[in-house]
Order: structure tokens, then sequence, then C-alpha cells
């Protein structure tokens, strides 16, 4: 992902590492996924870079129990779109949500919904992440 997001500028190898004040075998080491950069190396990545979503997908690269959401990279009437489509699908369980949860209490024969609550719940945060990481 940071040799996408460096190539997608045009930048090569040994001029982002001058800028990132790092040796080129260092920056490579990043790019073939031998050493995590840490978060204000990939602060400055994306600054260098102009790459809003960078920062996101390190996260999410780095998330190794799965919990964050999967982003698309899209246009912004893309990805506002996708907003728009996903809260409407949110909206349709928000009834059968509060009623599971109204008790405090998941009951077994609730987990079913429960689970696409969740799923519905998620996509709608990435397409809300996906807003604010789209190129505008």
């Amino acid at each position: 992902m940071y040799q996408l997001a460096r190539e997608k500028r045009g930048i090569t190898q040994e001029k982002a590492a001058e800028l990132l004040n790092i040796t080129s075998k260092t920056l490579r080491a990043y790019e073939l996924d031998i050493t995590v950069p840490n978060e204000n190396m990939v602060k400055e990545m994306a600054k260098i870079y102009n790459d809003t979503s960078l920062g996101y997908k390190h996260l999410a690269h780095i998330d190794r129990i799965g919990t964050l959401p999967k982003i698309k990279i899209r246009s912004l009437e893309g990805a506002f779109l996708s907003v728009c489509k996903e809260k409407k699908d949110f909206a349709l369980i928000v009834d059968e949500a509060l009623d599971i949860v109204s008790d405090g209490v998941i009951e077994e024969h609730e987990l079913p919904t429960w689970e696409k609550c969740k799923k519905e719940g998620k996509e709608l945060v990435g397409a809300i992440l996906s807003l604010f990481c789209c190129e505008k």
C-alpha cells in the first residue's frame, strides 16, 4: 500500500526516502511489508504522497483481529452515494435492533438478527470512512 501510494504520485523510492529522511533500504522494508512503519512515519508518507486514505489503510493493515470496516476508495460523489445507500439499509433494521437491545440481553433466537444489525452498522461506518478518505 505504501509503494502504491508513492507510485501513484510519481515519486521514486529514492526521492521519497530523502523526503521522509530515511534510507531507501528502510523505505523498501516498509513497502515489502518486512517492517511496519510507525504512525508518525505513515502520517509523513500520507502528507508527501498526498494520500488521505493511507493512514486508515495502515491501521486496517495492522489490525490483525479484523475489527476495522473495509473502505473503498472512490470519487467524492460515489462515496457520498454509498453513505446514503448504507444509511438507508441501516435504517431498515433500526427498529429490530432497538427491540433486541432494549432489555440489555441478546437472546439466542435474536442472534442472527443482531449479527445482521452489526453487519449493516459496520458497512455504514465503512462508507462514512470512505467518504472521509476519498480524493476531492
